[in-house]
């Protein structure tokens, strides 16, 4: 938990996000979720 923010990801996924940060993002389409590094190599939601 970081500045009073906790994510929770299942063990199956957690493979999968070990090691990226999630960001919240506000862009000119909206605010999102950003995540970042890891397994995953990125993405937005």
């Amino acid at each position: 938990m970081i500045d009073d923010i906790r994510v929770i990801v299942d063990a199956l996924s957690a493979h999968y996000v070990q090691g990226s940060t999630v960001d919240y993002r506000k862009t000119m389409f909206g605010m999102q979720f950003g995540i970042s590094g890891g397994r995953l190599g990125g993405g937005s939601c």
